[in-house]
């Protein structure tokens, strides 16, 4: 992905020839709704205007991302900087020198920064919050001085493949280069959301067909389609409205269940599921892999972010994520106690997330069939581990990490057991005895792990 040529000349050269500039550069005056005389009136003085400033690291009100930096948002998405062109992202500009206004990740992702990226770097969200399962990319660029020297995070060198960073992460700084050195433009970041080919590839940014509107993402107007406010800001927060009153509950409050007796030597051969009061409203032969749901289970769901703050520490993809509220406190005591390199990736997904899932994924038979999996139930848990990067599946070495080794010695006091360890017990401990729909690789599961209660958790046997 080649760097763009920005809109703006150094901050140093005179006033009028920079407004000259703009001119020819747009072909006329206001061409962009008047952003252009309110991006030089920002940068002639931005003491003079900090009402105009967005802040890094700021949550709007129902945003998924935060504000990836300091500044004033100058140009926005679809914007038209000369015939046939349209803007693929925002621009904030810091209204400082280069290396003085930070760059953070607006959300937890992989960061990948390619052998001859100088100021650029993108990072792969694997499920969009705003249409989870949909994997998609977010390019942060102008990252370096005018002659390309790096103001990137050193971190981040260049050839960084598949880094693991948490939302709010430095990843660098503001910077004027505009890909060739020597000729800067004005000091800012250029950020953008880029869709995924499908295969696992970010397609081409230049083209605003490959990116999305940002303005659902960090919660401000800025598609200029859309005739946004003058100056784009985070809306004044307002009280929520009211749940119909069939809806609305008290808070569930966290905490665990007390632990049961040891467990029995022998696993009992069960003659029904219902004395084991499976959690959940799920049924014994979705987690026993011998059934297919034709529609979504009528479960209680809980978002993680109405999770004790400490327990949310440890989830990689907070705003979307919901679990089975049944487990809600053995999970947060089991996390309470982890190692904090221990994080969790996926619990419940809905049908059209795992068709999407399915159908992208290039190891399908690592993957359950739509229908078939125990993410269905809201019980089942992708962990990973910081000590490698958070990855998972084959090869991935997640099986020999600490937070893994502590998973494999603790999670059954807490009601959790590793069911693709063996999977036979399991169907033997739920008294399902009809065949197994689809064959799991044990060996690619390592991260899955499956709540079932203390009750169940007490009679498996590693």
């Amino acid at each position: 992905m080649k760097k763009r040529l920005g809109p703006l000349l150094l901050l140093s050269l005179p006033v009028a020839a920079l407004a000259g500039w703009v001119f020819l550069r747009y072909l006329a005056p206001g061409a962009n709704g008047g952003r252009d005389a309110r991006v030089l009136t920002w940068l002639r003085d931005p003491q003079a205007h900090p009402d105009w400033a967005v802040q890094a690291g700021q949550r709007c009100p129902q945003a998924a991302f935060l504000i990836p930096s300091d500044g004033y948002i100058g140009y926005l998405w679809g914007d038209s900087f000369r015939p046939g062109h349209h803007h693929q992202g925002i621009d904030i500009f810091g209204g400082t020198q280069p290396g003085q206004t930070p760059v953070l990740a607006a959300y937890d992702g992989y960061l990948t920064r390619l052998p001859d990226w100088k100021s650029s770097v993108i990072i792969r969200i694997p499920s969009d919050p705003l249409q989870p399962g949909r994997q998609i990319w977010l390019y942060y660029t102008h990252m370096a001085d005018p002659n390309g020297n790096s103001l990137i995070a050193d971190d981040f060198p260049a050839g960084t493949s598949e880094r693991f960073v948490s939302a709010g992460s430095l990843l660098g700084y503001q910077g004027n280069y505009s890909g060739t050195p020597g000729t800067p433009v004005g000091v800012h970041l250029h950020f953008s959301i880029v869709r995924d080919d499908g295969e696992g590839h970010f397609l081409n940014e230049l083209q605003i067909a490959n990116t999305l509107d940002p303005s659902p993402y960090l919660g401000i107007e800025l598609n200029a389609a859309h005739q946004p406010a003058e100056i784009p800001l985070c809306p004044p927060a307002t009280a929520p409205t009211p749940a119909p009153a069939s809806l609305q509950r008290l808070p569930t409050p966290i905490t665990p269940t007390q632990p049961t007796t040891p467990a029995p030597t022998t696993i009992p051969q069960l003659t029904n599921t219902t004395a084991l009061a499976l959690p959940g409203n799920v049924p014994a032969c979705l987690l026993g892999g011998a059934c297919r749901l034709q529609a979504e289970l009528p479960l209680d769901l809980q978002p993680a972010s109405e999770l004790p703050a400490a327990c949310q520490t440890h989830f990689l993809y907070l705003p979307e994520t919901q679990l089975n509220r049944v487990m809600s406190a053995d999970l947060c005591a089991l996390l309470n106690q982890a190692p904090a390199e221990l994080k969790i990736r996926t619990i419940y997904r809905s049908l059209e997330q795992q068709k999407y899932i399915y159908k992208t994924s290039s190891t399908a038979n690592t993957v359950a069939e739509p229908g078939t999996s125990q993410h269905h139930s809201g019980l089942a848990i992708d962990f990973c581990s910081l000590e490698n990067d958070c990855r998972i599946g084959l090869g991935s070495g997640f099986e020999d990490t600490a937070a893994a080794a502590w998973l494999r010695a603790h999670a059954a006091a807490y009601g959790f057991i590793e069911p693709y360890a063996d999977f036979e017990q399991l169907r033997r401990l739920l008294n399902v005895q009809e065949s197994v729909l689809q064959t799991v690789t044990p060996a690619a599961e390592h991260h899955h792990w499956l709540y079932l209660g203390l009750a169940l958790s007490a009679r498996w046997q590693p």
